[in-house]
Formats: C-alpha cells, sequence, structure tokens
C-alpha cells in the first residue's frame, strides 16, 4: 500500500474546455430549447396573444378544447396515479416490516475489543480519537499499516 493520499484532480477550468466542446454545448443547448419550444408553440402562441392588445383576449387564438385535451390526457394521469399509489402502498408495507423485525442497537464495542482487533493498545487508540482528521491504510487483514497522522507509526509487525 502506499504512504501517500492519492492525487487530487484539478477542477475543471473553462479555459481548458477545446473550442469544438463549447460549440458543441452551446448547440445542444439550442437545440433542446427549440425542441421544448416546438412542443410548447401552441401554448406559448396563446399566451403571446392573450397578453397582447387587447390584453386578456384572445383575439385571433382559439381557445383549447379542454374536453379533448383531457380525453387524450386521461389514461396518461390514471396511470401516473396508479403507479403512485401502488409506490406508495409497497413503500408503507416495506416500512411497517422493516419496523416490526427492528431490534434496538448492540452495546458499543469496549476500547479494549475494539483497540485490540486493530492491533493498537487502548492508549494509541484514545489519542487517536482526539484528532480530527485521520488517513489510515488497511491491509488485506484488515490490520492497521500506517496512520499518517503521526501518532501511530507502523503498526503491521505486533
Amino acid at each position: 500500500m502506499s504512504g501517500g493520499r492519492l492525487p487530487v484532480e484539478p477542477p475543471i477550468i473553462r479555459t481548458g474546455v477545446s473550442t469544438w466542446m463549447q460549440v458543441r454545448d452551446v448547440l445542444l443547448t439550442l437545440g433542446a430549447w427549440l425542441v421544448i419550444g416546438y412542443f410548447l408553440r401552441e401554448g406559448l402562441y396563446l399566451a403571446y396573444d392573450y397578453f397582447r392588445a387587447p390584453i386578456f383576449e384572445l383575439s385571433t387564438a382559439t381557445a383549447p378544447d379542454w374536453g379533448e385535451i383531457w380525453g387524450r390526457l386521461r389514461g396518461f394521469v390514471l396511470l401516473a396515479v396508479f403507479l403512485v399509489a401502488w409506490i406508495t402502498f409497497w413503500a408503507l408495507d416495506s416500512r411497517a416490516r422493516l419496523q416490526a423485525t427492528h431490534s434496538p442497537q448492540p452495546a458499543p464495542l469496549p476500547d479494549r475489543t475494539h483497540a485490540a482487533r486493530f492491533g493498537l493498545s487502548e492508549a494509541e487508540m484514545a489519542i487517536g480519537r482526539l484528532v480530527k482528521v485521520q488517513t489510515v491504510d488497511i491491509d488485506p487483514a484488515q490490520q492497521i499499516v500506517v496512520r499518517l497522522d503521526g501518532i501511530v507509526g507502523n503498526v503491521a509487525g505486533r
């Protein structure tokens, strides 16, 4: 295992992005807005006609047929309501089952047992609890190899 921390990647800086990526991002964004505008074109035209002079009147656009719109959307809305109800039912059922099988937390592990598990003394563990930031390397046998905070050296040989 290495004795140091993994390198931190530098943040992406806009000047480090190539020109073709910037052009691609602008074109994709504009394309997405155009697609959204296309699908909302009738609603946008209604809003435009409603707010232009004479204000709060539809002068050239016709009012939408809400019955036809509801007829088209009814199946989707009912399916969405059914799926929300189904997910809610299973969430509440799972919560009830988890609470029914809930057991209390076990008692905390004594410091002596905890320290022995990682090959430390109780004093080293008490000192380690005082440090705000700790970096620990652990080998495949679950033993502490190196603590880089300077409190404990190589403890793999214990």
